[in-house]
């Protein structure tokens, strides 16, 4: 083999060398074949959304646009993550109202349940009453309807209409009673407006299931006029 063969065979070797490091190069830039799949968008009907307008790619090499599926996409997304807000915050929370929209309950609050005639209120019908409506019997022998966001405090209060006031099972059974007082103290922890609702919706309830009548702090029947000043 004469030295012309030889130099040809060694650049014939140098020119393989150079297209293999050329190809390793070349796909090394290549992007990552083990790369997320993208969103699987889909339209009311079922078919797949295309150019929505993101980072993502469009699916039919069209150039990602604002139109009017985009439009769309993003109220689903939207809707979205304002109905995970909405779960999260109901399982979090003890109430939907924050602590900065809560205008504390400043005025003691006293109404009165009245027997509709002299005969007085059936002390029978009162104790399963005032449990049907979330009312437990606490200190002072007196019903108690608690709320979450006061621990171990009560809402309001609910006591005979006469001395001594108390509830129990010998005050009512096989009794008749003139009348219930129902009472609120002022509170800084619960919103004033959605404690009186409670109040008035609980008052009303109970006073239609045993036969009486709702009366304001001046014993005369409570007027819409009443309720609406106690909630403003």
């Amino acid at each position: 083999m004469n030295i012309t063969s030889i130099l040809i065979t060694i650049v014939g070797i140098i020119f393989i060398i150079a297209l293999y490091l050329l190809s390793r190069i070349s796909q090394s830039k290549l992007p990552n074949k083990d790369v997320s799949l993208l969103p699987d968008i889909k339209e009311d009907n079922g078919e797949p959304f295309t150019s929505i307008l993101d980072d993502i790619p469009a699916r039919d090499g069209i150039k990602p646009t604002k139109t009017a599926k985009t439009e769309v996409y993003y109220e689903k997304v939207k809707s979205a993550a304002a109905d995970k807000s909405t779960l999260k915050n109901a399982s979090g929370t003890k109430s939907n109202t924050s602590p900065a929209e809560i205008q504390p309950l400043k005025q003691q609050i006293v109404l009165f349940i009245s027997a509709q005639d002299e005969q007085g209120l059936d002390g029978n019908l009162i104790q399963p009453a005032l449990a049907h409506h979330g009312l437990q019997l606490g200190d002072n022998d007196i019903y108690h309807y608690f709320d979450d966001a006061l621990d171990a405090k009560s809402l309001f209060k609910i006591a005979n209409g006469v001395d001594p006031w108390t509830l129990t099972s010998h005050d009512l059974i096989n009794k008749k009673l003139a009348g219930l007082s129902v009472v609120m103290l002022p509170n800084n922890k619960v919103d004033g407006k959605t404690a009186v609702s409670i109040l008035l919706k609980t008052a009303e309830n109970l006073a239609n299931d045993i036969n009486g009548v709702l009366k304001n702090d001046k014993q005369q029947l409570l007027t819409q006029q009443d309720k609406e000043m106690l909630l403003n």
